[in-house]
């Protein structure tokens, strides 16, 4: 028989009917069971053994005891009834121990990190920045554009503390967001994402940050150069990309992107178009008025887009040809 169980079920008959009932009314099925064979394999209880189970019980209930909530202590707590799969159905999965991410973006890591802060609010960019290496701060700052550079510089000087759940947050979305990767992709997307975000700005904003970069790492600098594409970079293009390019580009915006244009250029993009368009935008660009409009602008965006979507599905290549290239001659 068991001892905790005969004691415990001493203790219950000695409460009386009343209160013995009562704590009865919280047991589970199996609990009772386990109670009334105890009970039922007793015989006469001496009375000093029973003063001495009531003193240790006593004993027991007089112990100081720390009370603590949280996830862990309730876990434990439900082992000693429930089986683990039970507990998880109730609180579900047991927490990872949370370790920060700070140490994990050592030098170098402004590639990855320049592109995924040019999407977040200035207050989470200098957030950030405080956490980081200061080396590393610096040269983030250094490669953000002046419009959100200035914002953050200011909050980067009257920065308080975070509460520990927004600063946990944070740390999660940089985990899932940048760090699950593996190491190699993680340089090549953030190059990628780099890219996309420069081929958006305007040409003084991309040579701004493309010198502070060059600075720090001259080989990822010339690396992202190659990813970039504007739309003056039509006349590197091959004749043979030039005309799938331009195959794929409205008249009406290739008659608005060439106003105030280069007359190299618009050469360029007027031999890459059929007889019949040429024809058409060179009368309509004698009588236009040649001022570089914001029109004028988000048309030559469009078409430099257009080239890099090409680019990105391999129907064109945006590099441009090596001297003595055949296809650099017929050009």
């Amino acid at each position: 028989m068991n001892e905790r169980a005969s004691k415990a079920a001493i203790i219950l008959l000695a409460l009386g009917g009343s209160l013995g009932s009562r704590l009865l009314k919280e047991f589970e099925p199996g609990e009772i069971r386990k109670f009334a064979n105890s009970a039922a394999s007793l015989n006469e209880i001496d009375p000093t053994f029973l003063g001495n189970l009531v003193d240790e019980f006593s004993l027991e209930m007089n112990k100081p005891v720390l009370l603590r909530g949280g996830d862990q202590q309730t876990r434990s707590f439900l082992a000693e009834a429930l089986p683990a799969d039970q507990i998880t159905k109730i609180l579900g999965a047991e927490d990872v121990p949370f370790a920060p991410v700070w140490q994990n973006f050592a030098a170098g890591s402004e590639n990855t990190l320049v592109p995924y802060l040019l999407d977040e609010h200035p207050q989470t960019i200098t957030f950030i920045l405080t956490k980081l290496d200061m080396d590393l701060s610096a040269k983030i700052v250094s490669l953000l554009p002046r419009e959100l550079r200035d914002p953050v510089t200011r909050r980067l000087l009257k920065m308080q503390s975070v509460e520990a759940e927004p600063n946990k947050l944070v740390q999660l979305c940089l985990q899932a967001d940048l760090l699950t990767q593996a190491d190699t992709g993680l340089e090549k997307e953030g190059r990628a994402r780099m890219a996309t975000l420069l081929n958006k700005m305007d040409k003084e904003q991309i040579e701004m940050i493309l010198e502070g970069l060059n600075a720090a790492r001259p080989a990822e600098a010339a690396a992202l150069r190659k990813l970039l594409f504007s739309f003056e970079d039509i006349l590197k293009l091959d004749q043979k990309y030039r005309l799938i390019l331009f195959d794929k580009v409205q008249t009406e915006q290739v008659m608005l992107a060439l106003r105030g244009a280069e007359a190299e250029i618009k050469e360029t993009i007027l031999s890459s178009l059929g007889a019949r368009a040429r024809r058409m935008i060179e009368s309509e660009l004698n009588d236009a008025a040649t001022e570089v409009t914001k029109e004028v602008i988000a048309a030559r965006r469009a078409i430099a887009e257009t080239a890099l979507r090409l680019a990105s599905s391999g129907e064109i290549s945006i590099e441009a040809p090596a001297p003595g290239d055949p296809a650099r001659d017929a050009a």
